[in-house]
């Protein structure tokens, strides 16, 4: 139990005396804090949490701008991807109380009861199964509500693995052998590689300044339950 956002941030649970996201650029997000009152679009079911991201808020906790996928907000969204677990702290009655790793599942932009942007995140407990939103009173999953959201992912351009085996006049770099998807593109070559003993010294390499990755943010826009 800690009293205060500094003891949290001298103990090295939550790293920032100010903000309720704790994030680097390089690794995402750290941990989070959970408040009451704080968010009130925040959801706390235990094991559970579906979680608001920051800013856009006045000092009473009402959403007043839009949120933007940006900064702490983007960087927590990340953790969806790499699978790396963040820190989760909530608030006690006798202070501030550390609650142990919880993993991101989902992360999207949707828009709150004030009619403002909001960046939304499902935060499961690490080491829990994944449980449906809604249940009858059967205890069996029941069709949950659907909404429009906006989910932000990396799209990658089909055309790269083409234009690398175009480079290469379709010539494996391991075994310096000639692909027959030179001309049946896009099968794979039939052979197998051979052993390492067998490999080539000096396999060709791109021509300098050509990066064989493209890659840009999108927008995707789909019914989420």
């Amino acid at each position: 139990m800690f009293d205060s956002r500094r003891a949290l941030y001298d103990a090295g649970i939550h790293r920032d005396v100010r903000r309720p996201i704790c994030d680097t650029s390089s690794r995402g997000a750290e941990s989070v804090v959970l408040l009451p009152g704080a968010s009130k679009d925040d959801a706390d079911f235990g094991e559970i949490v579906y979680y608001t991201g920051q800013g856009g808020r006045d000092r009473f906790g009402q959403q007043i701008a839009d949120q933007q996928l940006a900064a702490a907000n983007a960087n927590l969204a990340r953790n969806a991807d790499t699978l790396v677990p963040i820190r989760l702290v909530r608030a006690a009655p006798a202070g501030l109380r550390y609650d142990g790793l919880y993993r991101v599942e989902d992360a999207w932009i949707s828009t709150g009861p004030s009619g403002h942007q909001l960046c939304r995140y499902r935060m499961a407990k690490a080491g829990t199964m994944a449980v449906p939103d809604t249940l009858s009173t059967t205890g069996e999953p029941t069709p949950a509500e659907r909404r429009l959201v906006t989910h932000y992912r990396l799209a990658r351009d089909g055309n790269v693995p083409q234009a690398v085996k175009r480079l290469y006049d379709f010539t494996c770099q391991i075994c310096v052998a000639t692909s027959s998807a030179a001309t049946e593109w896009p099968k794979p070559a039939p052979w197998p590689c051979p052993t390492p003993s067998a490999l080539q010294a000096s396999p060709r390499r791109p021509s300098d300044g050509w990066s064989p990755t493209t890659a840009w943010p999108v927008t995707a826009t789909f019914h989420r339950p």
